[in-house]
């Protein structure tokens, strides 16, 4: 029964996962979301168990039925990746004892505080996974995913007992650290997408969570730069930072910029579930 129960929850992380990814896509080239799935070289409308998590590609050998092009195998690994982090999320929420399950599921009265936190925490790493892979491949941040996320994160914190001034704090935080890049820089540090971005992680992580998670994006950000640079594949435009204001072109983007709401949303994601745990940890080697 407790391996029943892990699999549904593999199989509806793949679904996810699949799902997750065509949201991006469509999110981005402004597609309708109920529209069928298509292929992005021949745009065939595609059949129904092409579409199947996992099967669907490696049945298909990475390839489209009609036009035969390749099929990214981003696919493939964001169904797997997502599965994988459900099932996480699922394990941490009952606390890696799976001798809860049963309890939970069939023997007790159904919990149903712990399966709306469950659907919370699902929610929001959904929301990051968008906003990770948006971010990384197109270097934005769409307001139809951390507006409705940090709407959504709003209500479900104050549902389940975190006091709103808490989440208050933490949402003028988040979004005033990038408000104030934005003023300073004129848009060319951070883009208004950031701005939206703090304000979700302030009402997703409350206080002081949400200054774990800006310090760890800060921190994986500034390694991934220089690791870049140390390979050439970036380099710094120290106009931008000290002289240049407004938004950097095209080409300054491609030679030096990097996805940061990826690296926000991986921020997001470690100080969500340890932030309490570093902070602890942090004031231990001190106090």
């Amino acid at each position: 029964m407790i391996i029943y129960i892990l699999v549904l929850v593999c199989v509806f992380g793949l679904a996810m996962g699949s799902f997750l990814n065509c949201l991006a896509w469509r999110l981005y080239h402004e597609e309708s979301l109920w529209g069928r799935s298509k292929c992005p070289k021949c745009h065939k409308n595609l059949k129904w168990y092409d579409n199947l998590p996992v099967f669907g590609w490696l049945r298909l050998k990475g390839r489209c039925r009609f036009c035969r092009e390749k099929i990214s195998s981003q696919y493939i690994l964001m169904e797997l990746i997502v599965a994988g982090l459900f099932l996480l999320v699922f394990l941490i929420n009952i606390n890696f004892n799976l001798a809860q399950i049963p309890d939970l599921f069939f023997y007790n009265d159904f919990d149903w505080t712990w399966f709306w936190i469950l659907l919370r925490d699902w929610f929001f790493l959904s929301s990051l996974v968008v906003i990770f892979l948006m971010d990384y491949k197109w270097f934005i941040i769409v307001d139809e995913v951390s507006l409705s996320a940090a709407s959504v994160m709003l209500f479900a914190n104050l549902l389940i007992g975190i006091p709103w001034y808490n989440l208050l704090i933490a949402a003028g935080v988040g979004a005033g650290f990038f408000l104030m890049q934005y003023i300073v820089s004129k848009g060319a540090w951070v883009g208004g997408g950031d701005i939206r971005m703090g304000l979700l992680m302030g009402l997703a992580l409350g206080w002081p969570n949400i200054v774990v998670g800006l310090l760890f994006a800060y921190f994986v950000g500034a390694f991934w730069g220089i690791a870049l640079m140390l390979a050439g594949k970036k380099k710094m435009h120290w106009n931008m930072l000290f002289k240049k204001k407004g938004p950097p072109s095209d080409e300054v983007i491609e030679e030096s910029a990097l996805p940061f709401g990826t690296f926000l949303a991986l921020g997001s994601f470690v100080a969500y579930y340890w932030g309490d745990k570093i902070i602890n940890w942090y004031f231990n080697l001190f106090f």
